[in-house]
C-alpha cells in the first residue's frame, strides 16, 4: 500500500498552481477576485511564509 501512494503521488495527488501569493496578497480585493474566479489552471497557492 505504502509504494502504490509513493508511485501516485506525483500523479492523484499532484496540484498545479499558477501563482503563489502571500497572506497580505490574499486580501488583496484585485487577488480575491483572482483566487475566487473558479476557472482550470488558476489557482493560487496562499503561502504563509511569504513575506508581507
Amino acid at each position: 500500500m505504502r509504494a502504490r501512494v509513493v508511485q501516485e503521488l506525483t500523479t492523484t495527488f499532484a496540484n498545479d498552481c499558477s501563482d503563489e501569493i502571500s497572506l497580505a496578497d490574499a486580501l488583496r480585493a484585485e487577488v480575491v477576485a483572482r483566487y475566487n474566479a473558479k476557472k482550470t489552471g488558476a489557482k493560487l497557492l496562499i503561502n504563509p511564509q511569504l513575506p508581507m
